[in-house]
């Protein structure tokens, strides 16, 4: 007995049925002791059979997930599925996607059918039709078969079935359940790359409109403009309407700018042409307008420049433009009786520039947002498309420099941006 028991704890068993009947003749009690071994051993085997199947089980399902997320192409995503299925899971494995209302086989063994309708009761367009998993009974003459719906957010995107071949080879319980998760595991992959996908094809057609609206709308704007400006110097007496109108032609011609910069942006495409020039020039150049404008609306208006301001690359329009932007949102948020500065000084290797207002200020909600493409603040009280911002911040990026925003609100914001020094 004690050696039956020292085989058990070593993992081993050397009981046997014939064993047992042999020995119930002699010592009934004795053969039950050894039929108790023998089922302790057989438990003991079921149990660590289970913890190495779910062990075995998990590391799969680990494999799958890196596996799955290093691609983002549908079709690549497909294949791996099959090569994960196959040989683990699985005889064979095949990934059907839905294209143009019907299933179309994206990955796995060629089949007739996959680029047709499927007929009603096929399991897999059974499987697609109710979005549930569908076993057909096992037979001797054809494979074992599973067909799982491939479901993300709520949208069916194809089916994944499973084959396995040979008598005694159906899929258990345990099977099935690791089947869905794998499946899961696809359905999200294949997900975030249709979503990727749209979403290319998404900016694509923007950007293609909004390169057709820039080229179509320029020169009838250009010519209005043009036209605009000699009618008002021809004929005084209508000179206040027609500069109004040409005030209009002139904020189309900006925001259809700012589409097309922010398009180019957004690809990749924004273009400077910085070059060696004095950052105080450059600076007091773009600001001549704003200190009359600012006079007008009555706001205090001052450009403070630090002493000894050392050259810069910079593409000196553009750098007009990030300055417009923000000193244009200032006035913008900025009552009567307030001020607007625009000041510099110097850091480590690079130029700050700030523009500061007396304005209503930002929430400290809405600060984490200013800077993103189309974002108006739900109260803003002043027109704008979103766009001025998000294209700044763009430009300094373009020039090696960064964009950040300082505000409290009812006290004013400060907006500023660095440029390294030459």
């Amino acid at each position: 007995m004690v050696e039956h028991l020292a085989e058990l704890a070593r993992g081993r068993c050397s009981i046997t049925e014939e064993l047992i009947l042999s020995t119930a003749e002699e010592d009934p009690a004795y053969a039950e002791i050894l039929a108790g071994v023998l089922y302790l051993h057989d438990d003991l085997a079921y149990h660590a059979g289970l913890e190495a199947r779910r062990a075995q089980d998990h590391a799969l399902l680990d494999d799958a997930t890196r596996l799955l997320a290093a691609s983002i192409d549908a079709g690549e995503i497909a294949r791996t599925a099959v090569a994960i299925m196959v040989g683990k899971v699985a005889d064979a494995c095949a990934v059907d996607v839905v294209t143009d209302a019907k299933l179309t086989r994206l990955a796995g063994p060629s089949d007739a059918r996959a680029t047709t309708t499927r007929g009603h009761n096929d399991p897999v367009a059974v499987a697609f039709a109710t979005g549930h998993t569908q076993q057909p009974p096992a037979s001797d003459d054809a494979p074992a078969l599973l067909a799982l719906p491939l479901i993300a957010r709520g949208r069916r995107l194809g089916v994944l079935s499973l084959e396995r071949h040979g008598p005694g080879r159906s899929f258990d319980a345990d099977d099935l359940t690791l089947a869905e998760e794998l499946t899961r595991r696809v359905a999200l992959a294949l997900d975030n790359a249709v979503l990727l996908d749209e979403a290319r094809r998404a900016v694509k057609a923007r950007d293609l409109f909004l390169a057709l609206v820039s080229h179509e709308l320029k020169n009838p704007l250009q010519a209005l403009m043009l036209q605009t400006e000699l009618l008002a110097s021809r004929t005084p007496d209508a000179r206040t309407t027609i500069k109004s109108v040409l005030r209009a032609a002139e904020r189309i011609d900006r925001l259809v700018g700012d589409l097309a910069d922010v398009a180019a942006s957004e690809a990749g495409r924004l273009t400077v042409q910085p070059s060696a020039h004095d950052v105080a020039a450059s600076l007091a150049e773009a600001s001549e307008p704003f200190g009359e404008f600012c006079q007008a609306r009555g706001l205090h208006y001052a450009l403070e420049l630090t002493d000894d301001l050392p050259r810069a690359a910079h593409d000196r329009d553009r750098l007009a433009q990030v300055l417009g932007n923000l000193v244009g949102n200032a006035i913008a948020a900025t009552q009567p009786g307030g001020s607007i500065v625009v000041s510099t000084r110097l850091q480590v290797g690079a130029i700050v520039v700030s523009v500061t207002d007396t304005g209503s200020g930002i929430a400290p909600a809405e600060l984490a947002h200013v800077f993103d493409t189309y974002y108006r603040a739900p109260d803003a009280d002043y027109r704008g498309a979103g766009l001025g911002l998000a294209i700044a911040r763009a430009i300094v990026e373009a020039h090696g420099g960064r964009m950040w925003v300082e505000s409290r609100l009812g006290e004013g914001s400060s907006f500023s941006f660095s440029l390294p020094a030459a």
